[in-house]
């Protein structure tokens, strides 16, 4: 990922909710800093899985939580 969505993914982190997915993350970074730097959806769930706690799948897509 590049480095400004990097730190966009970690300021959002602490304001989503208990679980969510790769999908709900980027839908709220785009929703405030636009697509031009947006990654895929896949990328973020790669970098999500170094950095949070993966909880499951729903529907086929990977449940994260984050680390206290």
């Amino acid at each position: 990922m590049n480095k400004n969505f990097t730190r966009w993914v970690i300021k959002e982190l602490p304001l989503m909710p208990k679980t969510f997915t790769a999908e709900q993350l980027k839908h709220r970074i785009v929703e405030k800093h636009g697509t031009a730097y947006a990654e895929v959806n896949t990328s973020i769930g790669q970098w999500l899985t170094r950095h949070c706690i993966v909880v499951g799948k729903e529907n086929g897509v990977q449940l994260y939580k984050r680390r206290e």
